[in-house]
């Protein structure tokens, strides 16, 4: 058990025995990091409440698009919030929040972080920085309400879309698809050599340089070698 919760209760950190489908990578498997939970309470705007709602209140077609935008508001808010306390948090430790999600599931927020660095990240790294930014959000008293706490990698599955995504892949394979024909192809496979701003510089079996402009990518995935 962990440390109590806002209200005194406990707060239980649940810690990965098997390969799963979320958390970290390692040889091409991702395994659950961390799961922080804190007990539930009462807050003042429950977005749960306000979907269940929205029919009731509305009335009209014009209520509906507001409540809706405020729920959307509501959310950002949240997770920009988020977002300030955990990436300075992440980079004081030699990672790199890498996307952050913010959920409601059964009356309580499940926040999923993932994090990088460029020699990958361990089951051990993600454990310590569930509960580093478990005491963050405490001593912030940034949620409101009860939260699930996830800290994972990004995953080998992860579709790679920014310049950022494929410079964490140097020297892996990656198959790459296109939004329009480049060299007569929608589909390249190939190592990844090196990234611009606005280029991805291929090697493709044997040795073959091929640069593909980054816009004209659609994304990327991660090719698995057994060696």
């Amino acid at each position: 058990m962990g440390a109590g919760g806002r209200d005194g209760g406990d707060r239980t950190t649940l810690w990965p025995s098997a390969v799963t489908t979320n958390g970290v990578q390692h040889n091409g498997h991702k395994y659950n990091c961390s799961t922080r939970e804190t007990p539930s309470c009462n807050y003042l705007l429950s977005l749960s409440y306000l979907q269940a709602n929205i029919h009731h209140w509305s009335g009209h077609r014009a209520h509906f698009f507001f409540l809706s935008y405020q729920i959307t508001m509501y959310r950002e808010t949240i997770r920009q919030s988020i977002a300030e306390i955990v990436e300075p948090l992440l980079q004081m430790q030699g990672f790199e929040l890498v996307e952050l999600q913010l959920q409601q599931r059964k009356g309580q927020w499940l926040v999923r972080v993932f994090a990088d660095a460029e020699g990958g990240i361990s089951l051990e790294d993600c454990q310590r920085l569930s509960r580093g930014i478990g005491q963050a959000f405490d001593a912030e008293d940034l949620m409101a309400t009860s939260y699930v706490l996830e800290v994972s990698s990004p995953g080998l599955d992860r579709p790679l879309r920014t310049a950022r995504d494929f410079q964490r892949q140097h020297q892996r394979m990656v198959t790459v698809f296109l939004n329009s024909p480049h060299m007569g192809q929608v589909q390249q496979i190939g190592r990844v050599a090196a990234v611009t701003a606005s280029h991805l510089v291929l090697h493709l079996p044997p040795n073959t340089p091929l640069t593909i402009p980054l816009p004209q990518i659609d994304y990327g995935v991660v090719e698995l070698e057994f060696k």
